[in-house]
């Protein structure tokens, strides 16, 4: 793996190291964000910082969103095939994950007793309309967003430079113009335009954009140029210093579990300060790179998991640390088991179209 942030930009491994951070962040944050679910249950030694710690962990989706921006620029520029084709295989991917652990769960729930079924309910949450199932799968809504803005920025970047200003200014226009006479009134057009930003959570877009022009620009490989590459301790030194600001700044700034409103700011330079900070260090690299391969996994099930295993941990546990650390565990046993699945999968497909050859 690599040990120095390299100058060439965020390698795949550090991507899948950023994610694994972000989806520990995402339990945590899921699971500890509102202590009142627990009632006398759990003992907390300090549930103010709890829930301070907790609502910092929506920092999670800014990472992901920015993992994906950069990501998806640095697959677009280099492609071997069609923009549109990366996009909805990326897109078609993280559906059939999401069916695959939506099914048999959902079943379950429903043969348990812990939802009714009902049939509208169930195709809106089947094609990700909704997300009354699970508080966590609105995310997939946002993914399909983020690869349909990664397509729409790489075909916008093949025109020549002023067909780009042309197209921008048109499509302005036609937005003002349908908010207008939609509304019929400016005061009415800037409603709808709030609630169209909104509609798309243009806070985490925003961080996608952010990861989109760091990658494009070599935002981080010019930033890290000016660090000393051999003088460790003024490396490790400012990435905790950077992590550190960063998270105390936005622990300060949030008013709310779903605070994000300046993480587009905040995560770049959380992240350049996380990458800082893992260098060098084999085992914590090891175990977030073994918990970002997982990590789509881990999303999909943790919530579900939480519902099967939350009152029987606590009929033995009142420490929630202790209770934390068991329901990671029966989290990322699901993850395995799904991950094993789909790993098995792939090899045997490979294996038949090796024959074929």
């Amino acid at each position: 793996m690599t040990d120095y942030v390299s100058q060439k930009g965020i390698t795949k491994e550090q991507s899948t190291q950023l994610q694994g951070l972000a989806v520990l962040l995402m339990i945590y944050h899921h699971f500890f964000n509102d202590l009142t679910i627990y009632g006398e249950a759990l003992r907390f030694w300090k549930p103010d910082w709890i829930i301070t710690f907790a609502w910092f962990g929506k920092i999670c989706v800014g990472i992901f969103a920015f993992v994906s921006g950069y990501g998806m620029q640095r697959v677009l520029e280099r492609r071997k095939e069609p923009g549109a084709f990366s996009c909805l295989r990326q897109v078609m991917r993280l559906l059939v994950r999401y069916w695959i652990v939506f099914l048999p769960f959902m079943g379950l729930f429903f043969v348990m007793g812990k939802r009714s079924f009902e049939p509208r309910e169930f195709v809106e949450n089947f094609f990700c309309l909704r997300s009354t199932y699970n508080g966590a799968f609105w995310y997939v809504q946002e993914y399909v967003i983020f690869m349909a803005l990664a397509l729409l920025l790489a075909g916008w970047l093949r025109l020549d430079k002023k067909l780009r200003y042309l197209c921008a200014g048109i499509f302005g226009a036609v937005g003002v113009a349908v908010l207008l006479l939609g509304t019929g009134s400016l005061a009415g057009a800037m409603e709808g335009l709030k609630a169209a930003l909104d509609l798309i959570r243009i806070a985490f877009v925003l961080v996608f954009f952010a990861g989109w022009l760091t990658a494009r620009f070599r935002i981080f490989e010019k930033a890290f140029s000016l660090l000393p590459e051999g003088k460790i301790c003024v490396r490790k030194l400012t990435g905790i210093g950077v992590t550190m600001a960063v998270a105390a700044g936005r622990m300060i700034l949030s008013d709310s579990a779903a605070y994000a409103k300046l993480d587009f700011l905040l995560v770049p330079v959380f992240v350049a300060g996380v990458l800082l900070c893992l260098e060098g260090v084999k085992p914590l690299q090891g175990l977030l790179y073994a918990m970002g391969r997982m990590s789509a996994w881990l999303w999909l099930t943790h919530l579900f998991i939480f519902d099967l295993t939350k009152d029987r941990i606590l009929s033995f546990t009142d420490s929630h640390l202790v209770f934390f650390v068991i329901e990671l565990f029966f989290c990322i046993l699901a993850a395995l088991v799904f991950w094993g699945g789909e790993l098995g999968i792939d090899r045997i497909r490979k294996m038949k179209k090796a024959e074929r050859k």
